[in-house]
């Protein structure tokens, strides 16, 4: 008997799309009520583009901006596959930031 992997990461169970002027970042609610925005998303607000990694534009980062490194991401299931992203008032805080 084959078994079926079960994944412990949440599902997100609704979405939708927050705009920043012309940009729209991927939101989603996931299974045990937590709220987040897509770390691509976050990307594309920040650099105008979704391509690269997050850690190569951390590391471009001024020092001043260290605790932004120490932000948790979250894997989740979205529609399409597997995804990350971050706390939804981590786009909030980050623009508190600078």
């Amino acid at each position: 008997m084959h078994k079926t992997k079960t994944t412990a990461r949440p599902k997100a169970v609704a979405s939708g799309k927050l705009r920043f002027g012309s940009l729209e970042v991927d939101c989603y609610v996931l299974d045990n009520g937590q709220r987040v925005i897509s770390q691509k998303g976050i990307l594309g607000v920040l650099t105008g583009h979704k391509r690269g990694g997050w850690d190569q534009y951390l590391s471009k980062l001024p020092e001043k901006y260290g605790a932004i490194k120490g932000v948790t991401s979250i894997s989740f299931d979205s529609p399409n596959g597997l995804a990350v992203g971050r706390d939804a008032m981590f786009l909030v805080d980050l623009c508190g930031w600078a």
